[in-house]
Formats: C-alpha cells, sequence, structure tokens
C-alpha cells in the first residue's frame, strides 16, 4: 500500500471516527442515563460487565490489538493469514490455561471481585470468554488491513444495540428491566458480541482472500505448473481438490515475525498497566463500598469519559495510520499527522471539559438526584482530562517505534503514584479520594509521555502550542473555579465563555477550524 492509499484511508477513517462516534456519543450517554434512572445497581451491573471484558481483553488477548495493528502492515502479503492463525492459537492456548487454573483454583476471581457476581454465573462466562476474544482479534485485523471505516462502523454498532433494548424495557416494562438486570444487560452484550464477531471475522476472511491465500496459491501454481508436460495438465492442477487443498494448508503454517515475542511481552505489560489504571478504582469501590456505590461513581465517570471519547477514538484509528507510514519511511507525513490529530483533539477535548466542570450540577442530575452529590468529582475528572490530550496520540508513536520499554515504565510510575493516592485517600475520604488519585495519575503521565515522543523517538516532535494553551487554561479554572465556589448558573455561564474564548484565542484557534470538524459533518451527512 503506497502513501497516498494509506492517508485516503486514514483519513476517510479518521472522519467516520468523528462522524459515528458525534452519534453513538449522545446514545452511549443516554444509556448510561436510562440505567442509572433504573438504580444505580443497574449502573454497577454495567460497570462490572465493562470490567470483565476489559478483564478477557487484558488479560488473555496476548499484546491486545495492537500487536496486530503492527504487524499486520509488515508482513507480506502471503503470510498474513499465517500470522493471524497463529497468534489466534496462542491467545487460546493462555486462555485454555486461565480457564484451567480457575477452576482449580476458583479464589483466583476473588480478585475481579466475582463474590459481586450471581452465583451460578460462571459457566455463562466460560463461554462469553472466546465470543469476546474473536471479536477484538479480527476486529484488530481489519484496522491492520486499513479497513478503519468498517471497523468503526461496527463498534459503534454496539452501543445502538445497547442503547435500543434497554430503552425499550425501560419505557415499556421498567420493573421486568429492575428485576433482571443481569440476564438483561449481560445477555444484550452476549448477543451483540456474536453478531458481530461473526461479522469482523467475515469480512477479515473475505479481505486476505484477495492477498495472503491468493499470493500463496499463485505461488503453489507456479511450483506444479513447472511441473507440468502439457496445457491440459496444467489446467488440470488449477482446479483439482488437491491444488486447492495444499494451497490452503501451506497458507496456515505457523509464523510469527522477528522480535515478536519481545514486542508482545512489552505491550501486554502495557495493557495490564492499562487495565490497573482503568479499572483498579471501579474494583476498589466493589470491594469497599458494593455495587451501589460503583454505580454513583459510574455516572461521574462516565460522563468524563466521554471528554476524550472522540480523541480516543481517533487514536486508535491513527495506531495503524501511523504504522503504515512507517513502514513506507513516510516520516514527515507522521510529524504532520501528529500536529494536526493533537491540534484538534484538544480543540474537541477542552470545550468539553469546560462544560462538565461548569455545569457539573446540571450534567449529573440528568441521572437523578441521588448522583447530583456527586458532582464535584466530574469537576476534578474534567480538570485532569482537560490536559490529556497528548496523551491520544504520543502512545502511538511509541509503539510503532517500538519504544515499549520506557513506555512501559512511564506506564508503570503512574499506576503505582495513583495506587498510592488511592489507598491513602480511601478510607479519609470514600470514593472522592479514588477520584483524585485517578485524575493525578492521568496528569502525571503526560510528562513522561511528552519526554519520550520529544526526546526519545527521533522524531522531531514538537509540543503544539495548543497543548501548552489547554494546560495554562486547565490551571486557570482550578483557581476561578474553587476561589468563586459555589457558583449559580448564571455566573457559570459567564465563566464557562470566558474560560473557553480564553483558550481559542490563545490557542491561536480561527472559525476555520471549527468549520473544519463541521464541514465534515455535512459532508458525510450529504454522503449518507
Amino acid at each position: 500500500m503506497n502513501a497516498d492509499e494509506i492517508i485516503q484511508k486514514s483519513t476517510s477513517g479518521a472522519k467516520w471516527t468523528v462522524i459515528l462516534s458525534s452519534i453513538a456519543l449522545p446514545l452511549g450517554y443516554a444509556t448510561n442515563i436510562i440505567l442509572g434512572r433504573i438504580s444505580p445497581e443497574a449502573l454497577g451491573v454495567y460497570g462490572l460487565l465493562n470490567i470483565f471484558i476489559l478483564s478477557v481483553t487484558t488479560f488473555l488477548l496476548f499484546g491486545g490489538g495492537n500487536v496486530i495493528i503492527k504487524y499486520l502492515p509488515e508482513i507480506d502479503n502471503d503470510k498474513k493469514v499465517s500470522f493471524l492463525a497463529t497468534y489466534t492459537l496462542i491467545v487460546f492456548l493462555i486462555t485454555m490455561l486461565a480457564i484451567g487454573l480457575i477452576l482449580c483454583y476458583p479464589q483466583i476471581l476473588k480478585i475481579l471481585n466475582f463474590q459481586a457476581y450471581p452465583p451460578d454465573m460462571l459457566k455463562y462466562l466460560i463461554i462469553f470468554v472466546p465470543i469476546i476474544i474473536l471479536y477484538f482479534i479480527f476486529d484488530s485485523a481489519l484496522n491492520g488491513l486499513m479497513m478503519i471505516k468498517i471497523s468503526v462502523i461496527i463498534k459503534q454498532t454496539a452501543i445502538y444495540g445497547n442503547f435500543i433494548v434497554f430503552t425499550i424495557l425501560f419505557l415499556f416494562n421498567k420493573d421486568f428491566f429492575r428485576d433482571h438486570l443481569w440476564a438483561i444487560i449481560w445477555g444484550s452484550s452476549f448477543v451483540l458480541y456474536t453478531i458481530l464477531g461473526l461479522l469482523v471475522f467475515t469480512l477479515t476472511a473475505k479481505k486476505m482472500k484477495y492477498t495472503s491465500l491468493n499470493t500463496s496459491k499463485l505461488k503453489s501454481r507456479v511450483h506444479e505448473c513447472s511441473h507440468a508436460n502439457t496445457d491440459k495438465e496444467v489446467a488440470s492442477y488449477d482446479s483439482s481438490w488437491s491444488f486447492r487443498t495444499v494451497s490452503i494448508l501451506r497458507n496456515f503454517k505457523l509464523y510469527l515475525p522477528k522480535r515478536f515475542w519481545s514486542f508482545a511481552l512489552f505491550v501486554h505489560a502495557l495493557t495490564i498497566i492499562g487495565f490497573a489504571y482503568d479499572k483498579i478504582d471501579q474494583l476498589l469501590i466493589v470491594s469497599y463500598f458494593g455495587i451501589h456505590e460503583l454505580g454513583l461513581y459510574y455516572a461521574a465517570l462516565q460522563t468524563a469519559t466521554l471528554i476524550r471519547f472522540v480523541p480516543m477514538l481517533i487514536g486508535s484509528v491513527i495506531l495503524p495510520s501511523f504504522s503504515n507510514l512507517l513502514a513506507s519511511n513516510e516520516i514527515n507525513l507522521i510529524q504532520k499527522g501528529y500536529r494536526e490529530v493533537i491540534r484538534y483533539n484538544t480543540l474537541m477535548i477542552v470545550p468539553v471539559s469546560l462544560f462538565c466542570i461548569f455545569f457539573s450540577r446540571q450534567v449529573m442530575g440528568l441521572y437523578g438526584e441521588e448522583y447530583m452529590q456527586n458532582h464535584l468529582m466530574l469537576v476534578v475528572l474534567g480538570i485532569c482530562f482537560m490536559v490529556s490530550s497528548f496523551g491520544t496520540v504520543a502512545p502511538s508513536l511509541i509503539i510503532i517505534k517500538g519504544r515499549t520499554d520506557v513506555y512501559l515504565l512511564n506506564s508503570f510510575l503512574q499506576i503505582i503514584f495513583q495506587l498510592i493516592i488511592m489507598l491513602f485517600l480511601i478510607d479519609r475520604m470514600g470514593v472522592f479520594g479514588l477520584v483524585i488519585g485517578r485524575g493525578a495519575g492521568v496528569v502525571l503521565a503526560q510528562p513522561g509521555l511528552i519526554f519520550i515522543a520529544c526526546r526519545l523517538l527521533d522524531m522531531d516532535i514538537k509540543i503544539p502550542r495548543a497543548y501548552t494553551m489547554s494546560v495554562v487554561t486547565a490551571i486557570a479554572t482550578v483557581a476561578i473555579y474553587f476561589i468563586i465556589h459555589p457558583i449559580g448558573l448564571f455566573i457559570s455561564v459567564i465563566l464557562f465563555l470566558v474560560c473557553l474564548v480564553f483558550f481559542l484565542y490563545f490557542g491561536e484557534y480561527s472559525s476555520k477550524d471549527i468549520d473544519f470538524i463541521l464541514r465534515q459533518w455535512r459532508e458525510k451527512q450529504h454522503d449518507r
């Protein structure tokens, strides 16, 4: 794939990510609100579902999808199927080992707070595990094959599906929903992942049919035909059962690229650290306070997660793009892409952060009165996430350059620092102490990522002015909010606009930047 094709597919994937995420974002948030209005327990059960899915992809999916995304573009076409088959075999061997350990030593499940699950849940989880694995393997393969747009569409389908199911039950049979929380919430995801897993497998197989399999068949045909004596014999080779069988068997030889194990082990360690960062607070809440408190906290956390929802999706799109560009030695295009993505990601993050901060009471009130007590959690998370736009792009640069060692060290220090704060504050401040720890971890990770990207990658990466102004805006917002707090709605509107104009002006944004995002939306709406 040449540079122009990579750019075209990357741009298309990024546009579709923004458009579809803009649709999925309110639907995903509405799903959380629906569950929150059913009960905090419903939102807590949904949170446990997400913990379980991430546990599977973290501990069993060796190296995560990033391993597939990195190596698939670099591998010769006739070896792609062999690599994917070998990787899948490794993952399922790990899975069988893990299930065996759990069956022999059930106390392992206490680490994931399995005591909070219904007693008969284990057998259903064992069935669910391979479905999750297959979905994520072949979704990563789609990204590695630069079928980014299709991958984004399929990912958002799960959000649409859950929203439809939960909305119908909420409107027409709320009591039934409340009485069967586990069966409905988990069953819906089970069905969706099964359907989507089959879909991504089919699409991946279809795409690879014209690359790896055809290349292998061509080589086999040339070899066999070179020993044929007549044209008729040549034709017989082409259509014979044995020819097709031998081609397929040759195509599925075990194959792993060079440095696979060292890279995959590093990335796997990173995913475990990422899991600890993302879920340790929720695991502690379930362990210390129960599912009810998890639901109350989950409302604030999921609201804050919306701040980085689209930028993080764009970050997942640029990893295969950067990987393909690096394989083509297009360093200048990587630098340009990095600058533009940081600039537009920051433009999306800061306004949403400011909104969550200055209108935290009103936003949390959407879930119900009980949730409004947690509005300061949203404020703290909003302030910390405001400075995180660099972290949506830097990991992709670090991974494609193979500097997972220093990235691992930075992530390890982040989670240790975060965990120390959480354990220190949980007895003194309760759930709010966990919020402070989580936010502090996000802030601490940024200087390390900046140092790695700008100093260690040898790619002449510089900090964009837009990101610098996001940090300045965050500091100013902290001072303004907590000096004037508590504030009414009118003052909140004024302060929100002042901080937003300050960021846009000194970040050197113009109406063209905002119009660019709106224009992409209109173009996709017209295409549809």
